[in-house]
């Protein structure tokens, strides 16, 4: 979660992997024998063929380009030299972490064929979307509901962070809607460097649905009081450019 990615935490993950068969020191062969030379490429894993003035070179399938065969084979392994276990291992994710980011974690891959060295493992962090909170770089973007009365007298507010606490945020008289309060130092840490990310909190103004009497009573005051607002060739280029914005810049 974007919590999580915040904090960073030490995940416990369970993966199917191969590891090294125990049974026969991980060659593959039984006791007594061992792994001898290919006898169809002679141990060089590929074998040639001469076609007129074209030599054509491909995987030697006696043994699958390993260059030996095993005449005895593990049972436990059937020569393989590893095995598929379920294995859990620990994997930091560091504070700030993106979705996206892979974590490698070097020697915990695919064990290698009949005693080679093992791979890596990577390991994709994918981060869930948050209910509150959405994620734009280090910054994380929170919604605030005002009603018209708090954005037009201003307010001062409460708002959650990623953190757990809240934080103040004041609504400026005045406000209008899509209007953004900017709080310092309250999104995500920077990845691998100190500081944080800022909270960006975009105020909602709510126009109400359905009203009281009294509230009613009120809102038609102040509709006589305060009449038709003045329209201004600014209010209406703003409010083309807002339109041209939500339908993708056309």
């Amino acid at each position: 979660g974007l919590e999580e990615a915040y904090a960073g935490k030490a995940a416990q993950i369970r993966i199917p992997t191969s590891v090294a068969c125990e049974t026969w020191s991980g060659t593959g062969a039984k006791a007594g024998s061992k792994p001898k030379t290919c006898p169809h490429c002679g141990g060089a894993g590929r074998i040639r063929h001469a076609q007129g003035f074209f030599t054509l070179e491909r995987t030697c399938t006696g043994c699958q380009g390993r260059g030996q065969v095993i005449d005895n084979p593990c049972a436990s392994c059937s020569g393989a030299g590893r095995l598929t276990r379920e294995r859990t291992l620990s994997v930091n994710i560091p504070p700030g972490v993106e979705d996206g980011t892979r974590i490698r974690l070097a020697g915990e891959g695919e064990a290698g064929m009949r005693g080679g060295p093992s791979g890596d493992l990577y390991v994709l962090i994918r981060i869930k979307e948050h209910e509150l909170f959405r994620r734009e770089g280090d910054d994380l973007i929170h919604v605030l509901r005002v009603s018209p009365a708090q954005a037009t007298l201003g307010d001062d507010l409460v708002v959650p962070t990623i953190d757990g606490s809240s934080a103040s945020v004041k609504v400026p008289s005045g406000a209008q809607h899509g209007q953004m309060v900017r709080l310092r130092g309250k999104g995500v840490p920077h990845l691998g460097s100190s500081g944080r990310g800022d909270q960006l909190v975009y105020l909602d103004v709510a126009v109400p649905r359905t009203l009281s009497k009294d509230q009613r009573a009120l809102y038609k005051r102040l509709r006589d009081l305060e009449g038709a607002p003045e329209q201004t060739t600014d209010d209406a280029r703003n409010m083309f450019d807002r339109i041209k914005d939500a339908i993708g810049g056309e």
